[in-house]
């Protein structure tokens, strides 16, 4: 019995800190467009979303629409969800809309 109890603290003390360390957000890069009396302007962005957002499809078009929406622009589409991970190699592309809304 001792034996099962000790080997059951060791796996909560390896599970443990994969929880703990567990991501509570996401990114996403998405195209959006706004039209300012007739010129169409476009851009690529990187967004940072919470845990909530990342969970569909949906939630995440929803939190980019809003966030967006307040400098004028209509989302297009989100083309990806990422981690940490991916963040550099879009920076260059996403320029002044590298996380700013």
């Amino acid at each position: 019995m001792k034996q099962i109890l000790i080997i059951c603290a060791l796996a909560l003390c390896v599970a443990a800190p994969k929880t703990a360390t567990a991501q509570s957000h996401c990114y996403v890069d998405y195209k959006a467009k706004r039209s300012d009396g007739g010129s169409l302007q476009l851009h690529y962005g990187v967004m940072k979303l919470n845990s909530a957002a990342c969970a569909s499809a949906t939630n995440r078009a929803r939190a980019v629409s809003g966030r967006i929406s307040a400098g004028g622009w209509a989302l297009l589409r989100v083309m990806s969800t990422f981690d940490d991970g991916g963040l550099q190699q879009r920076r260059g592309n996403a320029g002044r809309y590298y996380l700013k809304y």
